[in-house]
């Protein structure tokens, strides 16, 4: 978290913990991620791992492209593949294709057959047999959304963000506290501690972290928020964990370098006007206030 930037930028703790919802703590962060002042939160690693991680919430019901999108998602964050590949790009456009046609079926569906020939053609992929097909009973629109957004990096200004627990609860994970950074010293770092940490991360299974906090405890860790965080049984964790990430030495931005004329349109910067996000969908009784450059929007559907 850059809580350095948002006090520079006159945002306090307690208008931080005011904010109605984590779309606008998102929105928040969002012009302020950078180290350098230019590498927003939406170009960081750690906003597709919030989206993929909310996608995998829903990963067994989505459609074979929308897991793929994950996947390569997953692999951008982590640098293990370049930004805006020709694969990263094609599902990209693929997929606004898709969407754009809205409800009709017969527009749906073609332009899934050429997303789907593309990916044959260009690329050897096609479905494994296992996945369900599209809009099939039981699929939320918001997980295929969140794949879409970890491909992008962002979800488009003025989006509601699907189910705001499931978000919040990431969010929470991904980012921690705003402005109570936490450190791990170096002797904390045993080699127990770092296996169990790389195992979580690469087997995407955290159940072994009340063990990595006992670990960090023997070694002679005393951040209460580190090992609460650990030994929470209610709260999630996913790839981009903040303690996990401290404990293998993640870096906590990796700014896009996309090729000329492979990445989409940027979202809006601070200077673009305000950024908008909302936990629910906006009905007629949604109220707004402005906190610097964010619009915070609270819903109630009516």
């Amino acid at each position: 978290m850059r809580a350095d930037l948002l006090r520079e930028c006159g945002v306090t703790e307690a208008e931080w913990q005011s904010l109605p919802n984590v779309g606008a703590r998102y929105a928040a962060l969002n012009p302020w991620w950078g180290a350098d002042g230019n590498t927003s939160l939406t170009q960081s690693r750690k906003s597709r791992l919030l989206w993929a991680g909310c996608a995998r919430t829903g990963y067994v019901r989505l459609p074979w492209v929308y897991r793929l999108m994950v996947d390569v998602a997953e692999q951008v964050a982590d640098g293990l593949v370049p930004e805006w590949t020709e694969l990263q790009t094609a599902l990209f456009c693929g997929e606004e294709g898709i969407w754009g046609c809205g409800d009709d079926v017969a527009m749906r569906q073609a332009a899934i057959d050429r997303l789907e020939a593309r990916l044959r053609d260009e690329h050897g992929l096609k479905p494994s047999g296992d996945e369900p097909p599209y809009d099939s009973p039981g699929q939320e629109c918001w997980e295929k959304q969140w794949a879409c957004w970890a491909i992008h990096g962002t979800p488009p200004s003025g989006r509601w963000i699907g189910d705001g627990r499931v978000v919040s609860a990431l969010f929470s994970d991904i980012f921690g506290n705003s402005f109570r950074a936490a450190t791990l010293g170096a002797n904390w770092l045993t080699d127990t501690a770092v296996a169990i940490a790389r195992q979580a991360y690469e087997s995407r299974d955290f159940s072994a972290l009340p063990i990595l906090a006992d670990a960090l405890q023997d070694a002679g860790c005393d951040s209460a928020d580190v090992l609460s965080h650990c030994r929470d049984p209610n709260a999630p964790h996913v790839r981009g964990c903040w303690v996990v990430d401290l404990v293998l030495g993640k870096v906590a931005d990796r700014p896009a370098h996309p090729a000329d004329g492979q990445c989409p349109p940027s979202p809006p910067s601070a200077g673009d006007g305000p950024l908008v996000f909302f936990d629910v969908a906006p009905s007629r009784s949604a109220s707004c206030r402005i906190t610097s450059s964010v619009t915070c929007c609270s819903s109630s559907l009516t």
